[in-house]
């Protein structure tokens, strides 16, 4: 792979994607929305356009000899977001819009980014568990996936469901973000009592994944990117209290459906790609708290 376009650049899959790619001297469109042009800084090889501001001769221009089209701009993907109809519907279209966008471009690869909400949502509605807003989101990352999967012609289309990422630079309401910005704020975080099935994975394994998939991924594949080694939550918060010294409690109720560890089974990535995660959840635990220290250190 000579040269990729990333939407959704300057947003925390994004921008690792970004520095992988640039880090294995692949040149790289890296696409955003303008207000985001103050985070756009990437090293050398990478050039930002800003969406909401490119005409298709800017398109044609600088995606020029593109091969692979990874599209992981999606808004709403943590908080009040992903219980909004429109705005997740809005999301489908755009993933059909950017499928668009990598044929003309000539790509031989179009990637979008799954999450793990797909498989939650459609085992909530096999346990007969009254329907969430939030699993609008699911839906939605589901929905994208089938018509993009379905409309696809000569640009192959793959899709990478990321079980839970994590790590540095991320400002979100999600689990391990939540909970390191608690403790190094000095607070006690509450957890479910945690016996659902979870998995986590590096940011900078769920980018290696994401390249590997526009290396190697077979068209037509949806791939689970975690790190293989799923167990109940409470085991990998327990494992994030010992690496942080903090504390927690385990009683928020948890009335959401529950997973077995072949959900999280990443068996078709190792054998396609080759992946192996290099990041073991301690030591991503420590580097993620030394950053979320740092920014808050900063800001006061």
């Amino acid at each position: 792979m000579k040269k990729a376009v990333v939407t959704g650049a300057c947003g925390f899959v994004g921008r690792a994607l970004t520095e992988c790619l640039r880090q294995k001297g692949v040149e790289v469109l890296a696409v955003g929305l303008s207000r985001h042009r103050e985070r756009a800084r990437f090293g050398s090889g990478v050039v930002f356009g800003a969406a909401d501001e490119m005409t298709e001769s800017d398109w044609e221009r600088m995606g020029e000899g593109a091969e692979v089209f990874y599209h992981l701009g999606w808004s709403g993907s943590a908080g009040e977001g992903r219980k909004d109809g429109l705005l997740q519907t809005e999301n489908i279209r755009q993933a059909l819009l950017s499928l668009r966008q990598a044929e003309r471009l000539g790509c031989r690869k179009w990637i979008g980014a799954g999450s793990i909400a797909e498989t939650e949502m459609q085992a909530a509605e096999e346990q007969g568990l009254s329907p969430a807003e939030a699993e609008i989101y699911g839906w939605a990352k589901r929905a994208a996936w089938a018509l993009c999967r379905r409309q696809s012609g000569n640009t192959a289309a793959l899709w990478g469901r990321i079980t839970n990422a994590y790590g540095e630079g991320e400002h979100s309401s999600r689990l391990i973000c939540h909970a390191l910005g608690e403790i190094a704020a000095g607070r006690k975080p509450v957890f479910t009592a945690g016996r659902q099935m979870y998995d986590f994975i590096h940011i900078s394994d769920a980018a290696e994944a994401f390249f590997l998939l526009g290396e190697k991924g077979r068209p037509g594949q949806a791939y689970t990117i975690g790190s293989g080694q799923a167990k109940p939550l409470r085991q990998w918060i327990e494992l994030l209290l010992e690496e942080t010294g903090g504390e927690g409690a385990f009683s928020r109720p948890f009335a959401g459906p529950f997973l077995t560890a072949e959900d999280f089974e990443i068996s078709h990535l190792r054998e396609d790609t080759g992946f192996s995660c290099r990041v073991d959840f301690r030591e991503g635990i420590q580097r993620a708290f030394r950053w979320q220290r740092e920014r808050i250190a900063w800001e006061e």
